[in-house]
């Protein structure tokens, strides 16, 4: 139950805050490094993570819209 609410909250951090790296996820989430990255991860392969059309842009990772 622990790891679904995880994935609930790590996902609503996104679509609130958005991406911009492992480090400010994983303070938003207030876990450890590794646990966001292993996090992002499995959101990623499980399709739930989709670029932005502007995530590509020099600029995007510090707006946080990636």
């Amino acid at each position: 139950m622990h790891s679904l609410a995880l994935l609930r909250r790590a996902i609503y951090v996104i679509q609130q805050d958005g991406y911009s790296d492992e480090r400010e996820f994983s303070e938003n989430l207030s876990v450890d490094l590794q646990t966001a990255t292993n996090v992002f991860k499995h959101l990623n392969e499980k399709g739930f993570i989709v670029s932005t059309p502007s995530s590509h842009k020099k600029d995007s990772a510090k707006r946080g819209k990636l």
